[in-house]
């Protein structure tokens, strides 16, 4: 008898399932650090959230729901008070408890942290009710709280952290989520293994989770040799290849996934409206879609996307549909005659950049694009004057607040504009708890940066990603999913 099958007979007999390994690839290059306080970037947080949890958490659909707190009730404009939830232990056995809750959070906002995503990060600092009740409170008002903590308030062990610091937390995280730290082979792998101590009674699914690193070609090639369960981000040039396969399939989502735009209107020929809004009529978005995303996409004409929260947006928003006379006419009544240069830094939307260049480049206008790295943009753009800056931009937020914030307030270190009136909406936006309000605020600030053209619509994209097909799997639409209710019927 083959030694695998032995073993399948074996754990059949005693009346234990086979041992399950869920294999993922989510990113070509392997995370810069598993330390929450070190990383805002969505791929090392996909990682990291799947043993590190918060007080709350979204699911697939963009929803809040508990985590670490049971139930949670706002006490002013300023304050929520949580009650955690009891007996929760993290995987090296330390107790959950409120001083730990003050450590965690307090920490993104010490100086000393240097937290990458300080920006948006409100709470000011955590008062312990008692050993299982927090309060979290504010610098101002502020209505999403809750949706910041479901993104970045991950709670650390306090004093695993206090005894081994930051960088050592980076290679060796521990916290109380459903799979915990195993090793981390660099350049090739992390492994975590399942936590059988979870406090949700039947999670995870699976034994071992493993996140490979490697370039499109060979993860398309494992996944189909069945060396991979699921990859997370499939060219559209291998869906076709991957659905007609006997081992995968084609999994298709919306995702709050954009790439859009920021205009300099401090200096240059940004300044003018009239050029703006021809920049969005010389777009074609269908044949973008295309050429891009191989029909893997929608037109949009609102950085709100299908999926975020309900927003009353007017009715009357210019949708921007490709007319190409229009921006013609537009640019020449900005005084344009000739042909107008203007100089473009891109990330993440380097192919996107160049189809978008092509389209401007029939109306007139010659762009030189600049592409530029996660790493190195926001030095970049501080290198010199830029037109437009333009990128790829998913929502871990699930709310339409982030992505106009990252491309259009002037506090963002993507944003190129300089608009009080804009700064002013996205406040209240944040300011507003009333969630009705809130609604109608954020309707308010769609419409104007629609009015305005402040930013570049291309489309929502439709997430794809491959999945085996003995494998369940629930898509995230902010494309950073949770594998904790994933199954594998195989034995690894």
């Amino acid at each position: 008898m083959r030694l695998g099958a032995a073993i399948l007979l074996a754990a059949f007999l005693s009346g234990a399932a086979p041992a399950a390994t869920l294999r993922v690839c989510d990113d070509v290059r392997q995370p810069e650090s598993l330390n929450p306080y070190k990383v805002f970037s969505e791929k090392s947080l996909t990682v990291i959230q799947q043993m590190l949890e918060g007080l709350v958490r979204f699911d697939a659909k963009g929803h809040i729901e508990p985590a670490l707190a049971l139930r949670w009730k706002r006490i002013d404009a300023k304050t929520i008070r949580f009650h955690l939830r009891p007996r929760v232990l993290f995987h090296n056995g330390e107790p959950l408890d409120a001083e730990t809750v003050k450590f965690s959070l307090e920490k993104y906002v010490a100086p000393e942290t240097h937290y990458p995503g300080i920006g948006f990060v409100t709470f000011d600092h955590v008062v312990v009710v008692d050993s299982g009740t927090v309060d979290v409170v504010t610098k101002v008002p502020d209505g999403l709280l809750l949706n910041r903590l479901s993104l970045f308030g991950h709670i650390v062990p306090r004093k695993y952290y206090q005894q081994v610091g930051d960088e050592a937390f980076a290679r060796r995280p521990v916290g109380t989520g459903p799979f915990k730290f195993e090793r981390w082979d660099n350049d090739r792998k992390i492994v975590l293994a399942a936590n059988k101590d979870y406090w949700m009674p039947g999670y995870p699914k699976v034994d071992a989770l493993e996140f490979y690193f490697l370039d499109i070609e060979e993860q398309i090639r494992r996944l189909l040799a069945g060396k991979l369960d699921i990859v997370t981000e499939v060219p559209g040039t291998d869906t076709l290849k991957i659905q007609m396969s006997q081992v995968a399939r084609i999994v298709k989502t919306p995702s709050l996934y954009t790439v859009a735009g920021s205009f300099n209107t401090n200096s240059g020929p940004m300044r003018d409206e009239r050029i703006r809004q021809a920049l969005n009529y010389a777009i074609d978005k269908r044949e973008l879609i295309r050429y891009d995303l191989l029909g893997n996409g929608t037109p949009i004409h609102t950085l709100t996307l299908k999926g975020h929260e309900s927003v009353t947006v007017s009715t009357g928003m210019n949708t921007y549909d490709y007319d190409p006379v229009k921006a013609r006419a537009l640019l020449k009544a900005a005084g344009i005659d000739g042909e107008l240069k203007i100089s473009v830094l891109e990330v993440k939307g380097t192919r996107t950049a160049k189809i978008i260049a092509k389209q401007w480049k029939r109306v007139g206008v010659e762009a030189e694009v600049v592409s530029t790295t996660d790493a190195m943009v926001k030095d970049d753009i501080k290198k010199r004057h830029w037109d437009v800056f333009l990128g790829g931009c998913p929502d871990p937020m699930y709310h339409s607040f982030f992505i106009q914030s990252i491309f259009l307030y002037s506090r963002s270190p993507y944003s190129l504009i300089q608009d009080a009136e804009l700064d002013h909406l996205i406040d209240q936006v944040v300011g507003e708890t009333d969630p009705q309000e809130q609604s109608r605020r954020s309707g308010e600030l769609a419409a104007y940066v629609n009015q305005k053209a402040l930013t570049i619509y291309t489309y929502q994209r439709f997430k794809t990603e491959g999945v085996a097909r003995d494998v369940t799997f629930e898509p995230s639409i902010s494309s950073m999913p949770y594998f904790r209710t994933c199954e594998v019927k195989h034995a690894s």
